[in-house]
């Protein structure tokens, strides 16, 4: 996973060359275990490489979950309400990095707000 942050690699491919290792970790375990044959009916999960496949999974998924990546860009929230007359009301906010997070969501807590009342002042 490190080696994946370094290179800036987006999230969602990350997680799916993890997938991807582990399917081949538990399909590989399956035909050693099975010796080439595929029985539904005699097929042995638990072997080593699956355990493996599962554990790497787990493992792996969290770590690249869990890890902290440089945001880029600029902190954006778009809200958007739907009146009972149809009238669609949108705000989209750009968030100061420097305020912290407490204050980022504090600023989304109040915009939401807002937005709630306007659309009960239009309905």
């Amino acid at each position: 996973v490190r080696s994946f942050t370094k290179k800036d690699t987006p999230l969602p491919v990350i997680l799916w060359r993890i997938a991807k290792r582990s399917f081949k970790l538990f399909f590989l375990g399956l035909f050693f275990a099975n010796r080439g044959r595929i029985d539904l009916y005699l097929v042995r999960i638990p072997g080593v490489l699956q355990r493996f496949a599962i554990t790497y999974f787990v493992v792996a998924s969290t770590a690249a979950l869990a890890t902290d990546r440089d945001r880029r860009g600029a902190d954006r929230a778009h809200l958007c309400a739907v009146a009972s007359d149809g009238r669609v009301l949108r705000r989209a906010l750009e968030l100061d990095r420097s305020d912290g997070r407490a204050a980022q969501e504090r600023e989304v807590a109040d915009a939401v707000i807002a937005l709630v009342a306007a659309v009960c002042e239009a309905g």
